[in-house]
């Protein structure tokens, strides 16, 4: 009697482990399959519903949507420093169908893989120009290897199996509430162009303004002169994307205006 009881034991918590393990395998693929088909960043990769944009939780998660908008044929590419051109102004000044995809604390890396997302959800005269707000991060030695904040390059590879694989994380499921919640019209969407001004809603304080300038140190001459000696490998990886284009888009760089402080001695 006991050792019939002492056999059957662990049995019954084999097939208990096993019903556990099954379990959670089968949710956690029930999860990942739910997560891809309501593709809460609107990549369009596996998405079984029509698109209606993107919640405004951030542009470097929000442009995924954004940068492969049909309608569009000119982009704007580039940080904090050229965000605020408005593209719907662009647009009517140029005929052209034009959207901001700048975003605040990016590098050359960031913005040329956002840039590279655009060319490829426009292929051919769908891509008639695009617009790079350069900076000094752009003229650094190793402007291609640092980054000033994380960024989801997984979000806009080219690979599919990155994306899914990377796409099941935690912050993946409260973007698809935001999404769910956007589908029933309980929050808005984003600008279709992209635009966000960051001065909205903030008083401007001429006075706070001059006392932060005149004490921001500028860039290290010697990071310019390091990527001079370097060859400024950024500018050659944009000379590499550019040679990806079609010959008639057209580019535009554009070195956005700074405050004498901001410039080297």
């Amino acid at each position: 009697m006991n050792s019939s009881i002492s056999i059957s034991e662990p049995r019954r918590w084999r097939r208990l482990l096993g019903l556990y393990a099954g379990a959670t395998v089968g949710l956690g693929l029930l999860f990942a399959a739910a997560l891809l088909a309501i593709d809460p960043y609107d990549t369009g990769r596996f998405s079984l519903l029509p698109s209606d944009g993107v919640p405004t939780y951030g542009q470097r998660l929000a442009f995924a949507s954004i940068g492969r908008e049909p309608e569009m044929n000119v982009a704007i590419i580039g940080n904090s420093t050229i965000q605020l051109v408005d593209p719907a102004r662009v647009t009517a000044a140029s005929g052209l169908r034009v959207e901001s995809l700048a975003i605040p604390g990016t590098g050359p890396r960031e913005q040329l893989a956002v840039a590279d997302w655009f060319r490829r959800h426009h292929p051919g005269n769908d891509l008639r120009g695009l617009v790079f707000g350069l900076d000094a991060s752009w003229c650094g030695a190793h402007s291609l290897q640092q980054l000033q904040n994380p960024f989801p390059f997984w979000l806009y590879s080219d690979n599919a199996v990155v994306y899914a694989a990377r796409l099941l994380q935690f912050k993946s499921f409260e973007a698809a509430a935001r999404m769910i919640k956007l589908r029933l019209g309980r929050v808005p969407a984003m600008r279709r162009d992209g635009y966000n001004d960051y001065e909205t809603g903030k008083a401007w304080d001429p006075a706070g303004f001059s006392q932060r300038a005149n004490e921001k140190s500028a860039a290290p001459p010697e990071d310019l002169e390091a990527g001079l000696a370097a060859g400024f490998p950024a500018a050659a990886k944009l000379g590499a994307f550019l040679r990806q284009l079609p010959t008639a888009t057209h580019i535009v760089l554009v070195f956005p205006p700074r405050h004498y402080t901001a410039l080297p001695p």
